[in-house]
């Protein structure tokens, strides 16, 4: 309705008001810190704890495979709408919104369970993902992808909510940084996924290309909930 420029004008206003709003955050009491650690110590001493902490690791491939996984087909949408769905810009923002309302209703979701099965709920987010991917690769009709495209933003909203509290509770003080750390380099990987699926697209077509993600993210996510019994049965 008012065009690309005044849109991101909005959106920069929005950051400002958020970055304004974090200064109003109250400091919190540091750690101790060992005066004797080097800055790659520390970075190795955090990488050898997730490496030896399996309810870590398990965190983590959750988060990174069905990232790595799910990000590429906000990429590849243009693709689906106008070569699928032979639509236009305004359909590509209502599917857009749709991912944001799933996004909205899965952290509230999960806000209200509270402390039940935490890491089962966690494991069900990345299949909760692949099967909208699988749905909207196989059923070529937009306003069924309108309501379709919800689940990934329902999925991925469960996964980095969870995630990202189990790290807070599971993790050792000391540690509980680093692994944090770790979890926020998915935001570096998640683009590195958009190459291969880009290239993917172009010979094999969106919707083949989506819907074999949506496989191996599910049978990933299979394998997880079968052998990880110790996240599968944290609260």
């Amino acid at each position: 309705l008012i065009g690309p420029g005044p849109v991101y004008l909005m959106i920069t206003v929005l950051y400002l008001s958020a970055l304004m709003l974090t200064t109003q955050i109250r400091k919190v009491r540091s750690l101790p810190v060992e005066e004797d650690r080097s800055f790659l110590g520390d970075i190795v001493d955090g990488l050898k704890y997730v490496l030896r902490t399996r309810i870590m690791i398990s965190i983590l491939v959750i988060v990174s495979v069905g990232s790595m996984l799910s990000w590429p087909f906000r990429t590849l949408l243009p693709l689906f709408v106008v070569d699928l769905y032979h639509l236009g810009p305004d359909a590509m923002g209502l599917m857009l919104s749709a991912m944001g309302v799933g996004s909205l209703i899965g952290s509230l979701t999960i806000a209200s369970l509270g402390r039940w099965r935490r890491g089962f709920l966690l494991i069900m987010g990345a299949f909760v993902s692949s099967l909208g991917l699988a749905l909207v690769a196989t059923i070529p009709f937009y306003y069924a992808a309108v309501g379709i495209v919800s689940l990934l933003g329902i999925g991925d909203a469960i996964r980095w909510a969870l995630s990202m509290t189990l790290i807070m509770e599971e993790a050792e003080d000391r540690y509980r940084g680093r692994v944090s750390s770790i979890l926020m380099m998915n935001f570096g990987l998640m683009p590195l996924s958009v190459l291969p699926a880009g290239m993917a697209a172009e010979y094999l077509g969106g919707q083949v290309t989506i819907g074999i993600m949506a496989a191996i993210l599910a049978v990933v996510s299979m394998v997880l909930l079968i052998t990880q019994k110790q996240i599968r049965q944290t609260d």
